[in-house]
């Protein structure tokens, strides 16, 4: 739900590059697929957008190619900082 109320406040610039940023990431094809065919263009990108919503819950989960990257089961991150936003190379979940 907020995903779906930010969506509908996004301007029609950020809702571009937004559209552009999440067709960059590697579950892209994944939601697509979720998403019938006969599915408007603009109603795929906001199912999408919603979808990408729960990605960095989704990745933490069940995604093995991510480790925690510090001690006490990765609660007291050493590695890092998660503000350095490193893109989609960064395997490590920053709890």
């Amino acid at each position: 739900m907020v995903a779906y109320v930010a969506h509908g406040k996004l301007t029609p610039a950020a809702r571009a590059r937004v559209d552009d940023l999440l067709r960059r990431n590697p579950y892209y094809t994944k939601w697509e697929a979720t998403i019938p065919t006969t599915v408007s263009g603009a109603e795929k990108k906001l199912r999408i957008f919603m979808l990408a919503a729960t990605w960095s819950d989704e990745i933490k989960a069940v995604n093995s190619g991510y480790a925690d990257d510090g001690s006490d089961d990765g609660s007291r991150p050493d590695g890092a900082s998660s503000e350095q936003n490193t893109g989609y190379s960064d395997n490590l979940r920053h709890k």
